[in-house]
C-alpha cells in the first residue's frame, strides 16, 4: 500500500510542476485515431515506431523481471531487488538528460547508434556475469553492469522522439504519439516475451531473450541505405567539410562538365553499392532476377539526396551537416508520398 500512495504523491507533484512551469500552447486541432494511424502506411514512419518497440522490448525486458534475474545473478533472493530497480531508475532519469544533450550535440543518429550499441552491451555484460559468477556474482558487480545497462537503456528516447519529429512532417505531433506507443507496446511484448523465459530458463533466459529482441533483423533496402548514409553523415566533423561541399556543389551547377561528371560518377557509385547489397544481405532473386528493384531503391536515395543537398545549399542559413541530414530525412520520407500523388485535370 505505501508503495502506491508514494506513486500517487509523486504524480500528484509532478502534474502540479508541470502545470506551473511549462508554457502555455494554442489549442491543437484534436486528431482521431483513424488519422493517426494512417501514418503508419509512411514506411520511415512506419520503421520508427517498430524501432521504439524492439529497443523498447530489449531494453526494459531484464526491468521488468528483475526479481528472477538478480535471484539467478546474485543467489540473494530477493533482499537487494529494490536496490537493483532504484539503480536502474536514476541512471535511466540520467541516461534520458544525457540522451537529449547528444541528441542536440552529436545529431540523432550518431545519439541512436551509441545508445542502441550501449544497451546491447550491457546486456551482454549481464549475461556473462551470470554464467561466468554461477548464481554467486558479486552484487557491486551487477549494479555496476546494471547502470551501464539503465543509462543507454533510456539514453535512445529523445533522439527516438526527434527522429519521429522529423519523419512525420507535417503530423510530427501524431508521429510523436505513436512513436510513445510504440514504447509501451515493446513494454508489452517484453513481458510475454520475458513470461515465457522465464518460465523455460529462468532469470537467465530473459538476459538471453533481451539479447535476442535488440539484434537488427534487416528491412527495405531504401531504409537500409537511408541509415548507412545518415550515419555516414553524422560522423562529418567540424572541420570545414559542410562549407567545402557547399562551394562545390554550386560550382558543379554552374560548370556543365562537372555536373556531367558527377551524374556519370553517382551512377557508377549506384551500381556498385547494389552489387555489394547483394553479396552481404540475403536479397530475393525469383521476384527481381535482374535486380531491378534494388537498383530503383538506390537510385531513387540518390534522387532524394539530390534534393536535399539543393535544399540545403540554398539555405541562407549555412547550416552544417546536421542541416543536410534533416533534409536527407525530409527527402526519404517523401519518397513513398511522392509515388501515389494523386494528378488530375483541371
Amino acid at each position: 500500500m505505501a508503495t502506491f500512495v508514494a506513486v500517487g504523491t509523486l504524480a500528484c507533484l509532478a502534474v502540479t510542476l508541470t502545470a506551473l512551469t511549462l508554457p502555455r500552447l494554442q489549442q491543437t486541432p484534436v486528431v482521431g485515431v483513424t488519422e493517426r494511424l494512417r501514418l503508419l502506411r509512411r514506411p520511415p514512419v512506419l520503421l520508427c515506431v517498430l524501432g521504439t518497440m524492439l529497443v523498447a522490448c530489449g531494453g526494459l525486458m531484464p526491468y521488468i523481471y528483475m526479481a528472477p534475474i538478480s535471484h539467478d545473478l546474485t543467489g540473494v533472493g530477493g533482499r537487494y531487488v529494490g536496490v537493483f530497480i532504484a539503480i536502474v531508475g536514476v541512471s535511466g532519469a540520467v541516461g534520458t538528460v544525457l540522451g537529449g544533450r547528444l541528441t542536440d550535440r552529436w545529431g540523432v543518429d550518431r545519439t541512436l547508434l551509441t545508445a542502441f550499441g550501449g544497451v546491447a552491451a550491457a546486456a551482454l555484460v549481464l549475461l556473462v556475469v551470470g554464467s561466468i559468477g554461477h548464481g554467486a556474482a558479486p552484487v557491486w558487480l551487477v549494479c555496476l553492469a546494471l547502470v551501464l545497462w539503465g543509462c543507454p537503456g533510456w539514453a535512445n528516447k529523445p533522439p527516438m522522439n526527434a527522429r519521429a519529429l522529423h519523419m512525420g512532417g507535417d503530423a510530427a505531433t501524431e508521429a510523436v504519439a505513436l512513436n510513445t506507443s510504440g514504447l509501451y507496446a515493446g513494454i508489452a511484448l517484453a513481458g510475454a516475451l520475458g513470461g515465457g523465459a522465464v518460465n523455460t530458463s529462468g532469470g537467465i533466459g530473459v538476459l538471453v531473450a533481451a539479447c535476442v529482441a535488440g539484434l537488427p533483423t534487416g528491412g527495405p533496402a531504401f531504409e537500409l541505405l537511408g541509415g548507412v548514409l545518415l550515419a555516414a553523415l553524422g560522423r562529418m566533423g567540424a572541420d570545414g567539410w559542410a562549407g567545402r561541399l557547399r562551394l562545390s556543389r554550386r560550382l558543379s551547377a554552374r560548370t556543365p562538365s562537372m555536373e556531367a561528371h558527377r551524374l556519370a560518377f553517382c551512377d557508377r557509385t549506384g551500381a556498385a553499392i547494389a552489387t555489394v547489397m547483394q553479396r552481404r544481405f540475403d536479397m530475393p532473386v525469383q521476384p527481381d532476377p535482374y535486380g531491378l528493384r534494388l537498383r530503383l531503391a538506390v537510385d531513387l536515395l540518390a534522387a532524394a539526396f539530390r534534393r536535399a543537398l539543393e535544399r540545403w545549399v540554398a539555405d541562407p542559413s549555412e547550416s552544417g551537416h546536421e542541416g543536410l541530414a534533416d533534409a536527407l530525412r525530409d527527402a526519404c520520407a517523401a519518397v513513398q508520398e511522392s509515388l501515389t500523388l494523386p494528378a488530375r485535370p483541371r
